[in-house]
């Protein structure tokens, strides 16, 4: 037994929002279907590192149609908006601190995937923190518009 009951297991997961593959088939056909009825729930997210490339909304919603039938579709993925709640705080960039803002941040995991013609190693291998501006739709560290954070649990 893992040891974690169901209650437990539920609050875990409500952590995590939900992402939809968008192939070219009947179950990417419904996912495109759900973004563009919902364009203000979802994000549309290319299947690529770094930051940023993201559509929300409206443009989220024009691009789904345009690429109705194009394979094109698959490189991204549908997901549910993250809502985390919106914390006072400041960011220490290049030494200068700023002054107190409205944040949010998203929790992740940094991973390992290492494949040749098998899997050679595919682990977690730490917390990873972002925090941004409340207002800011996109979170990309690389980009300059999130800045990578420490836990502190309680």
């Amino acid at each position: 037994s893992s040891g974690i009951n169901a209650e437990y297991g539920e609050d875990v997961l409500r952590l995590f929002c939900d992402t939809f593959p968008l192939n070219l088939d009947e179950g990417g056909d419904r996912n495109a279907q759900l973004g563009i009825d919902n364009h203000d729930k979802y994000v549309l997210k290319p299947q690529r590192e770094g930051g940023g490339h993201n559509l929300w909304d409206e443009e989220m919603k024009e691009k789904l149609l345009s690429l109705a039938g194009d394979p094109a579709r698959a490189q991204f993925i549908l997901m549910k908006k993250i809502t985390p709640p919106v914390l006072k705080n400041k960011f220490v960039r290049r030494g200068v601190m700023s002054e107190e803002l409205d944040t949010v941040s998203e929790f992740g995991f940094y991973s390992v995937y290492c494949t040749a013609d098998d899997v050679i190693q595919n682990q977690v291998v730490g917390p990873l923190i972002r925090t941004k501006g409340a207002t800011e739709n996109e979170g990309g560290v690389a980009v300059g518009i999130s800045a990578i954070d420490s836990p502190f649990f309680v």
